[in-house]
């Protein structure tokens, strides 16, 4: 599977869908396919090569029955969606459920709260001024793994190399 999400987004695959005149190069693995929509290997001798020689190392495949795959022209169509048992892999809907039906549901971002709260940690740009972590917070306290110089270290360290009571100092 990684093999071929590579092979897609290095742009070796084409699509047609029903409504236009001409193939399109796509990049993106996770393009979502509609019903009718044909699919192929790009024109250019090394996409061919390259999907030929993928072809022979994977050796005679069982095609589900959503898609229609023709070796010889390197061209297919999506016929219908795939029912779930087509995937080959073992999957646990229960994981899946859980995953997405979590404590915000559907929106499922990488969020940082500060502890205890709900508060969101923000991602934007300070212009070059420290994020306000928990971690971040605790060490302008103590002054650790921040830069020895500039007018944005912490008032801890002010006038100081290191700070007082530190942890990395005898």
């Amino acid at each position: 599977m990684a093999g071929a999400r590579r092979f897609v987004s290095q742009g070796h695959i084409q699509i047609m869908q029903s409504n236009w005149e001409q193939w399109r190069t796509i990049s993106i693995p996770s393009l979502r396919l509609k019903v009718g929509d044909r699919v192929r290997v790009s024109d250019y001798p090394s996409s061919q090569k390259w999907g030929r020689a993928n072809h022979d190392d994977e050796g005679p495949i069982a095609i589900p029955a959503n898609i229609e795959w023709d070796r010889e022209t390197m061209s297919g169509t999506y016929l219908d969606i795939c029912d779930r048992q087509d995937f080959g892999i073992d999957i646990d809907e229960r994981l899946i459920t859980l995953f997405y039906s979590g404590q915000r549901g559907l929106r499922r971002r990488h969020i940082r709260y500060f502890e205890g709260s709900e508060a969101v940690i923000n991602k934007r740009y300070l212009g070059g001024k420290i994020r306000p972590t928990p971690e971040n917070i605790m060490n302008m306290k103590q002054g650790v793994g921040l830069n020895k110089r500039g007018r944005r270290r912490p008032p801890c360290l002010w006038g100081r190399r290191l700070p007082l009571n530190s942890p990395y100092h005898r």
